[in-house]
């Protein structure tokens, strides 16, 4: 299940350099660069599908961005000021190099503020409450009291809750949002209770689409959006399939891939052009 979640290795649009501790690797037909540890979580489609939910306008954050995969993304996409915050050392050395190496420095910053100490969001003047238009997030999946933990810390810095819950994730996400401010994030389908469960009461007109590895098999992720002030009710999207039959990507995924398409949380047409 989670192969069928990470990009193809080969093919148009992606490419790699490695050296001993990190690569160099391309992605969105070749117009993003993002350095990344060999170690640890690799940047593959959850990232493409929450940037694609993502509107790209005004100021956004980025919260717990790794090595700023989803931030630069939409970077490319428009004008938006954008804010990458992550606390662990080497995903953020790795996002500023990225910030720097890519040409975003005039519209793109990066903060390592903790997500469950309120305190470093203080000192940081650039994360006050009510003051971003979107707040993009792909927690750790997993609960602090579920899962075995891998034994290295880039992957348990990146899949496992370190210092709080989902509750505490979101809960931060929401004080950063303007009122009508849009909260996007990717989770795992089989913890759809643990998420609905932990969204603040702020955060309402929920909108919710799964995410098929292909069209005859179970939901692997959801993609989920939410609204700072909303009292519109849930809606639950029809599926976004991944792959076709023969395991390529069907040409709504390949649009998404590629960076030609933004993917719509609204009843309609799935993927919007860009």
């Amino acid at each position: 299940m989670q192969r069928a979640l990470l990009p193809q290795e080969t093919g148009r649009g992606k490419s790699r350099q490695v050296t001993d501790i990190f690569s160099d690797d391309r992605f969105l037909d070749g117009r993003l660069l993002l350095r990344q540890p060999l170690e640890g979580h690799r940047i593959g489609t959850d990232a493409l599908l929450l940037a694609a939910i993502t509107p790209a306008a005004g100021r956004i954050c980025d919260l717990g961005a790794g090595v700023g995969a989803v931030g630069l993304a939409l970077a490319l996409r428009g004008p938006a000021a954008i804010l990458l915050v992550e606390r662990h050392p080497v995903f953020a050395a790795c996002a500023a190099y990225n910030i720097e190496a890519g040409g975003f420095s005039e519209r793109v910053s990066l903060s390592d503020a903790d997500v469950f100490e309120r305190r470093t969001f203080v000192v940081d003047g650039r994360l006050a409450d009510q003051s971003f238009d979107a707040v993009a997030t792909n927690p750790p999946f997993d609960q602090s009291l579920r899962g075995r933990r891998s034994p290295s810390d880039l992957k348990r810095a990146a899949h496992a809750m370190q210092g709080g819950a989902l509750a505490d994730w979101l809960k931060t996400a929401a004080r950063l949002l303007r009122d009508g401010g849009v909260l996007t994030m990717i989770h795992r389908a089989d913890r759809l209770d643990d998420v609905l469960a932990a969204m603040p009461s702020r955060l309402g007109g929920l909108a919710i689409r799964p995410v098929l590895p292909k069209s005859d098999e179970a939901a692997a992720r959801l993609l989920i959006s939410a609204t700072a002030g909303s009292r519109a009710a849930l809606t639950l999207l029809p599926p976004f399939v991944l792959h076709a039959a023969d395991g390529t990507f069907t040409p709504a995924a390949k649009q998404i891939h590629e960076g030609r398409a933004a993917l719509s949380m609204r009843p309609g047409p799935q993927v919007v052009p860009l």
